[in-house]
This record gives structure tokens, C-alpha cells and sequence, in this order.
């Protein structure tokens, strides 16, 4: 599952990243698109499709589950030193 919030990098993703992100697609989006320069329009495609990329490359990984995944990869949290 993706959504457990037991740690705190959880809590915070859930508590700033995602407003962030939701604030970024629903306003500043079509903001750029109606009010911004040919350049900011340009930006905003490229930089979309680099991380639609990324996405899409961590889902065929499987790296959706970063837990699971650094399990897998012999890596368990927390790290002690």
C-alpha cells in the first residue's frame, strides 16, 4: 500500500507534497497556460513529461513501494551506524 503514514517522511509527504502538487495542477498549471510566455508554456510541458517519465520508470522497477523495494535490495530502515 502506498498510503501508511507510519513514519514521519510519510507524514510530511501527506501533509505539504501532496497540497503542494494538487495547488500546482489545479491553479498554477492553467495559470501558465493562459497568462505565461511562450518560453513558461514550453518549461512547463518539458519538465511535466521528465517526471511523467520518472513515474512511469519507477512504476515498471517497482519502486512505487520504496520500502518494500530497498527490502528487496537488502537495505532496512532506519539505518544505524
Amino acid at each position: 500500500m502506498i498510503f501508511n503514514p507510519k513514519q514521519i517522511v510519510d507524514i510530511y509527504h501527506w501533509t505539504f507534497v501532496t497540497p503542494l502538487f494538487i495547488f500546482l495542477l489545479l491553479i498554477a498549471v492553467p495559470l501558465t497556460f493562459i497568462y505565461g510566455k511562450p518560453f513558461d508554456k514550453v518549461a512547463t510541458v518539458i519538465l511535466f513529461l521528465i517526471w511523467a517519465g520518472l513515474v512511469i520508470y519507477d512504476f515498471k522497477e517497482q519502486r512505487m513501494d520504496q520500502k518494500k523495494w530497498l527490502e528487496n535490495k537488502g537495505i532496512t530502515l532506519p539505518i544505524k551506524m
